[in-house]
């Protein structure tokens, strides 16, 4: 009888429960030496302090075939950046998410395999060299805020604003 207690009470698990247990992984993809990318650098920062937790994770990628390992050192030096910071060698990764543009942003649910926003941080920037005083959509957030509430997210795209990704030689 135990047993069937048991497994009856695993039955009844709330999908909210579920998903809460899940790992996400927040990738930004950045520039160093790309303003928009630099702009954003407090934000990154504020978000990071508000939803890093053991499910959620960040990390910022460099991609662009000027990108270094001591450039990327040296960018995490002057920006202190609080996650990991890494080249993406051979654009590995922002191949995977074809990101042509940065800063753009990916959030995956690791555990589902499960890309779950891809795009802009913000509304901040309405086009290269024209900037709002505030941002008044807040991309990123709304999906980090939905991810803590245990909310079951669809897919969302949203168009990045930036710098463009340059290809590396062959």
């Amino acid at each position: 009888m135990k047993h069937f207690v048991l497994l009856f009470f695993i039955g009844i698990v709330p999908i909210n429960l579920l998903i809460s247990q899940s790992q996400y992984k927040v990738y930004f993809f950045l520039l160093e030496d790309c303003k928009i990318s630099q702009a954003y650098i407090s934000e990154i920062k504020r978000i990071e302090k508000e939803f890093a937790n053991d499910s959620i994770r960040f990390v910022a990628l460099f991609p662009n075939a000027t990108s270094t390992e001591q450039s990327v050192l040296t960018f995490n030096k002057r920006y202190k950046l609080p996650m990991l910071c890494k080249q993406d060698v051979q654009r590995m990764v922002a191949d995977q998410y074809q990101i042509s543009v940065l800063p753009e942003v990916v959030v995956i649910n690791e555990t589902q395999h499960q890309k779950l926003y891809q795009g802009r941080i913000d509304n901040l920037f309405v086009a290269i060299g024209k900037r709002r005083k505030k941002a008044t959509t807040f991309d990123l957030k709304e999906v980090l805020k939905g991810i803590v509430s245990g909310q079951q997210l669809p897919y969302r795209k949203t168009a990045a604003i930036g710098c463009f990704l340059s290809h590396w030689d062959n």
